[in-house]
């Protein structure tokens, strides 16, 4: 067993990492089994970042990132850069997302929200000790030809698209994982 590696599903401590991509760790068969619809989107890549060593890293202010398309029907693995906000009181970093959170035939910034997961109800895990942040386009203000996001919602039936219940992702979303239960400097984003 790996030192301070919980299982992906239950959070247990006794969990071993996935062999192939090293990013997801389970304590079982059944954790494992359970998780794999969603795993296998996503575990050739990480496996294929694991084996660079992360060396094609732009820079040590980019952090990997969950890119979900809202056109293609698969995620991807991106390097976001962060930027500094200095009217914040404690050092905060923003990742730059104006390439990833844009749409075609919208000039100018389009409003941005954020969504942060602290836990896993679904998974019995009411909180978890990392923070999960979604950035999406702001739902207030709908740009134009924005549609379903199918890399959530696409044709492949995973638990990314089914744990979101009646509500429906429209346009792109990155995901970043943050250290600790909220996103408070770029040390803390992994």
């Amino acid at each position: 067993m790996d030192v301070d590696v919980h299982c992906t599903i239950c959070g247990s401590s006794e969990a071993r990492r996935c062999a192939c991509c090293h990013s997801a760790a389970y304590c079982s068969l059944e954790c494992q089994q359970t998780d794999w619809r969603t795993h296998r989107l996503l575990c050739a890549k990480f496996s294929e970042q694991a084996q660079r060593s992360f060396a094609s890293r732009p820079s040590p202010t980019h952090y990997l990132a969950i890119f979900f398309p809202m056109d293609k029907t698969r995620p991807s693995l991106v390097w976001v850069d962060t930027k500094k906000d200095n009217y914040e009181v404690e050092p905060y970093f923003h990742p730059v997302l104006d390439q990833l959170l844009h749409i075609p035939g919208n000039d100018g910034y389009i409003g941005r929200g954020l969504r942060q997961v602290q836990g896993n109800v679904l998974r019995g895990r009411t909180s978890w000790q990392n923070t999960l942040n979604l950035w999406f386009l702001d739902p207030d203000v709908t740009p134009r030809n924005i549609t379903t996001n199918q890399a959530i919602h696409g044709t492949i039936p995973t638990l990314i698209g089914d744990t979101w219940g009646e509500f429906i992702w429209k346009g792109p979303v990155v995901a970043v994982r943050g250290r600790g239960p909220a996103m408070n400097h770029a040390t803390q984003l992994i």
